[in-house]
Formats: C-alpha cells, sequence, structure tokens
C-alpha cells in the first residue's frame, strides 16, 4: 500500500510538472506572439528549417505563367522589367511569411491577355491594376466574396479558367510554330525532350506517397543527427553540391533541372547574338534599372477608361474565381494538417479564408502597382504548379521572392 501511495505521489507530482511546463511554454509562444520582432525571428527560424532541395524546386513550379507573360510584357513596353520583379518579389516575400503554403503570385491572365493582343501602353496597365486592386479589395473587407462563393457555381469557375487558358494558349502556339523544329538552342525539339523528361521524374505509383514519406521520415532523422541545421553556410553548400543528386526517396527537383537548362540556354543566346535587330536590351547593365517608378504620373483620363472597362471588368470574375475561390479550395483540400480547427464545420477555407486572399490581392495591387509593379494575384494554378513540384510551405514562396 506504501509503494503504491509513493507511485499515486509521483505520478501527480509528474502530472503537475507536465502541467506547469506546458503553461510555461504557452506563455512564452503567447510573449513571442504579441512581440513583433520575436514572431519575425522565429518564422524566420521555421522557413529556413523547412528550405529543402524540394522546396527550391517547388519555388520554381509558377515561373511557366510568370516569365512570358512578364518578357513578353516588358519587350512591348507594357510594363518595366525591373520593378515588375522588383515588387513581385516583395509581395512573394510577404505572402511566404504570412502564410505556411505555397501561395505564390503571378500576373493578372485577363489583363495580360488584354494587353498583348491590343498593345496596350505602360499607363493603361497601371490603371488596370490599380482599379482591379480597389474592387478586389472591397469585396474582400466587405464579405461579398462569401455572396459570390455561394452564388457562382463551381462550374462557372472552371469554364472561366479553360477560357482565358485558351486565350493564352492561343498566344503561346502563335510563338511556338514561330520556331524551327532544330537547329538553333531555342528550338520545339527542345521542348518536347523537356516535357517527356518531367513525365518522367514526375510519374507515381499508388504507392509511391506512402513509401516516399516513411523513407523521408528516416532519412530525415539521420541528417538531424548528423548536421547542425543552425549551419546555413553549410545547408547553402549542401544545395549548390547535391541539388541534382536527390537522396534515395526523395523526389527529383525537376524544377531545378529545367531552371539551368533554360539559364544555360539563356546564356548562350545573349553570348553568341550579334543583336543586329535589336531584340536584346544589351550590354546587360547590373543594378542599372530603377526598381521602382512612379507610374501615375502619366495616367491620362482615357487610361482609367480603357484601364477600367477593358482591363478590371473583364479580370474581376477570373480574380474572384481562380485566385481567391478555387486557390482557397486547393489549399483546404492539399494541406488537411494545416487548417484551422476554429473554422466552422463544412467550411472549405480552412486554411486560408477567402477574406484574407481577397484582401491580399488588393492590396498587393494598390500599394505596388502605382511604383511600377505589374497587376499580380494569387492562382490556383500557381499553388498546383508549386505542389506538383514539391513545395509543401511558405519557404518556397520566400525564396522565389528573395531570388
Amino acid at each position: 500500500m506504501s509503494s503504491q501511495r509513493d507511485e499515486f505521489v509521483d505520478d501527480d507530482a509528474n502530472t503537475r510538472n507536465e502541467q506547469v511546463a506546458s503553461e510555461s511554454e504557452q506563455a512564452s509562444t503567447s510573449a513571442e506572439t504579441k512581440n513583433p520582432i520575436k514572431k519575425f525571428c522565429r518564422r524566420t527560424k521555421t522557413i529556413l528549417s523547412q528550405l529543402t532541395r524540394s522546396e527550391i524546386s517547388g519555388s520554381l513550379g509558377d515561373l511557366g505563367t510568370l516569365i512570358p507573360l512578364l518578357v513578353a510584357l516588358a519587350r512591348q513596353r507594357s510594363v518595366l522589367l525591373a520593378p515588375a520583379l522588383f515588387w513581385a518579389g516583395i509581395s512573394n516575400v510577404i505572402t511566404g511569411y504570412k502564410w505556411d503554403a505555397p501561395i505564390c503570385v503571378q500576373p493578372m491572365k485577363s489583363i495580360s491577355a488584354v494587353a498583348l493582343s491590343e498593345l496596350w501602353t505602360a499607363e493603361k496597365v497601371t490603371a488596370a491594376g490599380i482599379t482591379t486592386g480597389v474592387l478586389i479589395f472591397v469585396i474582400g473587407i466587405t464579405n461579398l466574396i462569401e455572396v459570390i462563393n455561394v452564388v457562382v457555381p463551381p462550374h462557372v469557375v472552371s469554364g472561366i479558367q479553360i477560357g482565358v487558358g485558351l486565350r493564352l494558349a492561343s498566344r503561346g502556339i502563335q510563338w511556338i510554330a514561330a520556331l524551327s523544329w532544330a537547329g538553333t538552342w531555342d528550338c520545339i525539339t527542345l521542348a518536347i525532350v523537356c516535357s517527356a523528361l518531367c513525365l518522367y521524374w514526375l510519374r507515381e505509383t499508388p504507392d509511391d506517397d506512402q513509401a516516399r514519406q516513411r523513407r523521408l521520415d528516416r532519412s530525415q532523422r539521420r541528417r538531424d543527427q548528423e548536421r547542425d541545421q543552425s549551419n546555413i553556410l553549410g545547408r547553402m553548400m549542401d544545395f549548390a553540391t547535391c541539388g541534382l543528386r536527390p537522396q534515395p526517396g526523395q523526389p527529383h527537383p525537376v524544377g531545378i533541372y529545367l531552371f539551368l537548362i533554360g539559364a544555360l540556354f539563356a546564356t548562350i543566346e545573349l553570348a553568341t547574338t550579334d543583336n543586329a535587330d535589336g531584340q536584346y536590351d544589351l550590354p546587360l547593365r547590373l543594378f542599372g534599372a530603377p526598381v521602382a517608378v512612379w507610374a501615375l504620373g502619366t495616367i491620362q483620363p482615357e487610361d482609367w477608361r480603357v484601364g477600367f472597362f477593358d482591363g478590371a471588368i473583364p479580370q474581376i470574375p477570373l480574380t474572384t474565381l481562380n485566385s481567391v475561390i478555387s486557390v482557397c479550395a486547393l489549399a483546404h483540400c492539399l494541406y488537411p494538417e494545416k487548417r484551422n480547427p476554429n473554422r466552422p464545420a463544412g467550411k472549405n477555407d480552412a486554411v486560408i479564408t477567402r477574406k484574407e486572399m481577397s484582401v491580399s490581392v488588393g492590396l498587393i495591387n494598390i500599394f505596388f502597382v502605382p511604383f511600377g509593379g505589374m497587376p499580380n494575384c494569387h492562382g490556383a494554378g500557381g499553388l498546383a504548379g508549386q505542389h506538383r513540384l514539391g513545395a509543401r510551405h511558405g519557404a518556397s514562396v520566400v525564396f522565389l521572392g528573395t531570388c
């Protein structure tokens, strides 16, 4: 009996100690949450610990949308390249710190398609981006986005996505038709080879996910024991030397492969071109172009009218449905472990709410487009692309924005 009483006393003491430790940890976490500097430092450490090869590969998953549209708009002087890249990077860093999901920013496709087909000036693109941002912000802050989510059938969302995709695809087909099958670095044969390799590297069988996760857990435990996670320089060297040699059980970093191939061919093209037709802005200047310009100084009333009616009005349905409703639903589906338990049951935006997403899109365009940023939004396509190439956290978006 005496020994049983001693055991009960020990159990009670252990329980009290665990409760005290738990309360102390909660108090510490609450204090860090109230202190923005500590919260930022804690989030930074988390991002650095999540920055794996898969995250870096996934961060490049949406460049197939960003680069063609951005370069095409910059070549016809509808946007300025340096400010557009700079503010897109800032937007990615902010969203990556805010949400622990690969929610990148991407060009507004309807505005981009109209600007390319009708040869818009930079003033019209700026007006379209600002007016769209204001409207989306109002829709989000007043919770009208919830009304749209209830009223609009899901088939309409799919139809709008397909329509815009076909419009952009038709433009891409025109560019591809101008290429040769072989004879130059930029050719149709290279595109077919890269596509076939991607399909091979990204292939999956029904048992792949579970088996890979088990192998990843084992390899992660071994790496945690062998490597100091605070050694950031060592991690960077690991990325540089082993990025093309995935360890057993890890998926191929396909995004890194494709990016390196593109960078190699771009370097060869710029090094060997005579630029007789002035196709490229050569010589290249490092740190020579301004990253912020005041884009409102030359806008005329006609630019506001065209930007609103021909740019913002067609863009609003696409942004609300694809960049807000669809992306929230996709994040809810892909990351059940990140759902907010306080959200009502039956909601399909428990990872990121539709209001948060709407406000984010609105503020990005209201604050950054006047300083040379291009009209940007979030999107289900960007999330799907980054997830497919390996991204699972906001670290991928922070890496993309920083680079």
